[in-house]
C-alpha cells in the first residue's frame, strides 16, 4: 500500500472508515479482527485496507450513533416475549379479597 512511497500516507474516504465503525458497533469487533475482516474484504475490490493505527485514531472521532442495542444472553429476552421486568407480580389486595368471597353470602 505504502511501500516505498514518499510524502504522506495513503487517505481513506470518510465513508469507508464509517462503515468499518458501523461493522465494529454492531459486531463488537475488537480493532485487530476489524483490520483482518477489512483486508479481507477489500482484498476482493482490489482497495487497500487501513490499518490498525487509522481504525483505533479514527472510529473513536465519529458519532456512531447507530440505535442498535446488543442483546447478551438473557439481557432483554424478557421484555422481548412480554415480561414487565421488575413489576409487582401477582394480583392487588383489592383482586384478592374479591376473589375469596362467597357469591352467596355478599
Amino acid at each position: 500500500m505504502n511501500f516505498k512511497k514518499n510524502g504522506m500516507p495513503f487517505l481513506y474516504p470518510h465513508s469507508l472508515i464509517l462503515f468499518f465503525g458501523i461493522l465494529r458497533v454492531v459486531f463488537s469487533l475488537p480493532y485487530r479482527q476489524l483490520e483482518g475482516f477489512g483486508r479481507g474484504f477489500l482484498r476482493l475490490l482490489s482497495i487497500p485496507s487501513p490499518d490498525y493505527s487509522t481504525f483505533s485514531l479514527r472510529i473513536p472521532k465519529l458519532d456512531l450513533d447507530t440505535g442498535y442495542e446488543p442483546r447478551g444472553r438473557g439481557g432483554d429476552s424478557g421484555r422481548q416475549h412480554g415480561d414487565k421486568g421488575d413489576q409487582k407480580r401477582g394480583m392487588d389486595e383489592e383482586e384478592e379479597e374479591g376473589l375469596y368471597q362467597d357469591p352467596c353470602c355478599s
